[in-house]
């Protein structure tokens, strides 16, 4: 091997080269079993959200097609389709999300792992020929995907706005079918907050993926990489402001139009208030009380208490499928109590043939005395059998 010149490197120089190299692949290999059971995690979230996407889904379409085949097109047909419709897309919106956080999850193990094998691997050559790579070409190697932040903040103000703008729509119907034609004032009133909220969220996401993309180091990079996958997403506080403020001019529109039809609602609640009660409480209050008491029970074991692999997986697919069950739930009500009241019930049928038989009869004996009538004018075209 020709010389190239330079002095050869000292002990001391490769001693702290092999320090520094050896030093590096520590600090990539100590978070390798974490990122594993995250990852782990992960993909099983993937899995059960997936799986109860695809039950949501198959339930959906037979509503649709129940409401499609019955051409319905009164409140309640509206009111279920509002509570099934957005919260399917709020899960496809949560697979995505998590589909995304897997996705992240592994380019920052893939790259853990390539830095501990090409340290390895330097190592090894560093103590066989004695030349230490001073400053290794891999150190500086970026994950290929980084963007979980971007995507996971921009579906939540997404799915965010959806919901509030159902809600705006919903009212907005209530007041036309009372007002015959909505007036510009509560178009306008349901309007302004939501589009300034849409205008805030879109900024706010703007700024978090040009954050994203912005060029940093290496371990400042990885950080708020690992923040994203650790911290839970949320809008910022002008846009949040803003949502709260929609729900109250929801809130307050919502109560003038139970004012106008409060006459109805009187007459509903003295006349069977315990059925409402209890129909509201079938309806909401189931439920309410359910993800409560699920909310409860997941963060009493998720916060920071290790569980076995087996319980998690348990773990995961109830919460695949409580939290889109109570959410969807009240809009199947409504369509299971919809089907109840279209279809007449057994006494109700009965009543109805008896009614219709007794008509038939009434028509019949009409006939016969029209005809005994026009015998006794016409003697002549109808002759006695005597």
């Amino acid at each position: 091997m020709a010389w190239d010149g330079r002095p050869p490197p000292s002990i001391a120089s490769q001693l702290n080269d092999f320090y520094a190299t050896s030093s590096l692949v520590e600090k990539h290999l100590r978070p390798l079993t974490i990122e594993w059971y995250l990852l782990g995690e992960v993909l099983t979230n993937v899995v059960f959200q997936a799986f109860g996407l695809c039950i949501l889904t198959a339930l959906t379409t037979v509503t649709v097609y129940i409401v499609i085949s019955r051409k319905w097109k009164d409140a309640s047909t509206f009111f279920f389709l509002s509570f099934i419709i957005p919260d399917w897309i709020s899960l496809v919106f949560l697979w995505i999300r998590t589909l995304s956080q897997a996705v992240q999850t592994w380019a920052i193990l893939d790259r853990d792992m390539v830095i501990v094998r090409r340290g390895i691997d330097a190592i090894t050559a560093c103590m066989l020929s004695q030349n230490c790579p001073e400053h290794p070409a891999w150190h500086g190697s970026m994950p290929g995907y980084l963007l979980h932040e971007c995507v996971g903040t921009a579906i939540f103000a997404v799915d965010t706005l959806m919901h509030q703008a159902i809600m705006c729509a919903t009212v907005w119907w209530l007041s036309s079918r009372q007002e015959k034609k909505s007036s510009h004032m509560t178009t306008l009133i349901l309007l302004a907050p939501i589009i300034a909220a849409c205008v805030s969220a879109s900024l706010h996401v703007q700024a978090t993926c040009s954050a994203a993309k912005a060029p940093l180091r290496n371990d400042a990079l990885i950080k708020r990489a690992w923040a994203a996958l650790s911290e839970p997403l949320r809008l910022d506080a002008t846009t949040a402001e803003l949502t709260r403020f929609t729900g109250l001019v929801l809130s307050l529109l919502y109560a003038r139009v139970i004012w106008r039809d409060r006459e109805g609602w009187i007459v509903s609640v003295t006349s069977g208030w315990r059925s409402l009660i209890w129909g509201l409480f079938k309806v909401f209050g189931v439920p309410a009380c359910i993800y409560t008491v699920w909310t409860a029970v997941y963060k009493y074991f998720e916060g920071g208490r290790y569980i076995s692999p087996l319980a998690y997986i348990i773990m995961s697919a109830m919460q695949s499928l409580v939290i889109p069950g109570t959410r969807v739930y009240p809009g199947f009500a409504i369509l299971a109590l919809r089907l109840k009241h279209s279809q007449p019930s057994g006494d109700n049928h009965a009543t109805l043939s008896g009614e219709e038989h007794g008509s038939s009869t009434r028509q019949d004996a009409e006939t016969v005395d029209g005809r005994i009538g026009t015998q006794r004018k016409n003697p002549r075209r109808y002759p006695s059998r005597e």
